[in-house]
């Protein structure tokens, strides 16, 4: 028979045991195979400035991208030269439409809610999922089903987009019992902070401050959608960039 302060030790690890378990139900979307890894993303410069936040939140590595960035490069040209290949929404459903259809730039002024999700629905129509269960557009607060993750998509209104992903669980303490997002902005490494150096546990809260190539500052003032993203082990996502590759694999 144990004493009383074995049971009352017992007892404690039970309840610390069971917090861990609830604390893990409770973190939101995080049945996936994604993954925080910056440096898969920010060791090799080739890949960082060749890739976009619209590759990373879909998880979409274009080892052609490095390829073409390389040969820039060797030709005397800068690193920022390789953000013509940057994907965008709606290039890769463009390319399979049929001659004699031409590519066509996606134009600032024209970015809107509608225009810009109705371009990342035109590229994975049947894969992307923005409604729940019920029917109702994705919050931030909903569960994606197993093997799949969160993204998100903000706007400036007129003028530029933004994605983020959601793909750890969160390490301030303050936070540890949710999951939390990071993002690629531009041509920049991968993070997991926002503009302001915080934590992203609230995308609607976080600090969406920016500063393009050019230097101009600007604010992502509109979160337009949240949307679940299927493991690349399910299905590949597809993402295409407006300049054509100019070598193969």
């Amino acid at each position: 028979q144990g004493s009383f302060q074995d049971v009352c030790i017992c007892s404690l690890l039970t309840r610390i045991m069971w917090s861990f378990v609830v604390a893990s139900l409770l973190l939101p979307c995080l049945a996936s195979d994604i993954s925080y890894e910056p440096r898969l993303w920010n060791d090799d410069k080739l890949l960082r400035y060749s890739h976009n936040c619209y590759m990373y939140a879909l998880n979409d590595i274009d080892t052609l991208n490095v390829g073409e960035c390389k040969k820039k490069v060797k030709a005397g040209e800068t690193l920022s030269k390789c953000k013509k290949f940057f994907h965008c929404p709606g290039y890769s459903a463009q390319e399979r439409k049929p001659a004699p259809w031409k590519m066509k730039r996606n134009k600032r002024s024209e970015y809107s809610c509608g225009r810009v999700v109705d371009l990342i629905r035109s590229d994975n129509s049947e894969v992307l999922k923005f409604v729940n269960r019920e029917g109702n557009p994705l919050q931030q607060d909903d569960q994606c089903e197993a093997s799949s993750y969160m993204a998100a998509v903000v706007i400036e209104p007129k003028y530029a987009y933004h994605f983020y992903r959601r793909d750890h669980k969160c390490r301030s303490p303050q936070n540890l019992d949710k999951a939390c997002w990071s993002h690629k902005p531009g041509m920049r490494n991968v993070t997991r902070f926002d503009s302001k150096k915080k934590e992203i546990a609230d995308l609607e809260v976080a600090s969406r401050q920016y500063r393009s190539a050019d230097g101009r500052r600007g604010t992502y003032t509109t979160i337009c959608a949240y949307f679940c993203v299927p493991d690349n082990s399910v299905v590949m996502t597809q993402s295409s960039s407006f300049t054509p590759h100019t070598i193969s694999m």
